[in-house]
């Protein structure tokens, strides 16, 4: 059996709370949402409950960056090596990447983001979401410039998967749809829809390979 590290346990300990809070937080707004009567659709709310694991998510890549040492041993499973400096670079631009999704994901769904800021303009939220998503697909392509052979593959394996798992249902459901025999769909639905087909894409390939 492999055994903590302080900094290891400290962080473990950490990531649960901040979990537990992040969690905490989605969910009421929700709960919230529902106790008052409005209108929260399916999509909303798969789209709250993935912001919620991925803001999780990131919070813990970016906190784990910032303990080199537990870093270390989560990639090289040595509990006295600490992380390079690339990695930890690489790790916190992950964990951004992840809380950006978050973001993006909630944005369109509260604007205000649990009442933090004033309700704004609809065309303001939306240069806002074009800004954040173009700041993304920047991390992403220098994640994708950092990476070795076997991340990249990984990569070119879950973006087959994500496209052939998400062509066939969107053809299927818009073939009933054009025939009268299932309901419409808005592009929103569709947006959340892709994102959590690409999410269990990328699931899969991860526990295939075993990575992560």
């Amino acid at each position: 059996m492999t055994t903590k590290t302080p900094s290891t346990l400290v962080f473990t300990i950490l990531s649960v709370i901040v979990g537990a809070v992040i969690g905490f937080f989605g969910f009421s707004y929700l709960f919230d949402a529902w106790e008052s009567g409005g209108t929260v659709s399916s999509s909303d709310t798969l789209a709250v409950v993935l912001a919620v694991l991925l803001a999780g998510q990131g919070v813990m890549v970016l906190g784990l960056s910032f303990a080199r040492r537990s870093l270390g041993a989560v990639i090289s499973g040595e509990e006295q090596r600490s992380a390079t400096p690339a990695q930890v670079a690489r790790y916190r631009m992950q964990g951004a990447v992840l809380l950006l999704a978050a973001l993006l994901l909630f944005m369109p769904v509260d604007p205000t983001l649990l009442g933090l800021i004033p309700a704004p303009p609809g065309n303001t939220v939306m240069f806002a979401i074009v800004a954040l998503l173009a700041l993304q697909s920047l991390l992403n392509l220098r994640l994708w410039l950092g990476s070795d052979e076997f991340d990249r593959q990984m990569i070119a394996n879950t973006s087959a998967v994500s496209f052939w798992a998400t062509q066939v249902p969107i053809f299927l459901w818009g073939a009933g749809e054009r025939m009268g025999v299932l309901p419409g769909l808005t592009t929103w639905d569709i947006a959340v829809a892709i994102m959590v087909i690409y999410l269990m894409a990328s699931s899969y390939i991860t526990m295939r390979h075993g990575a992560g």
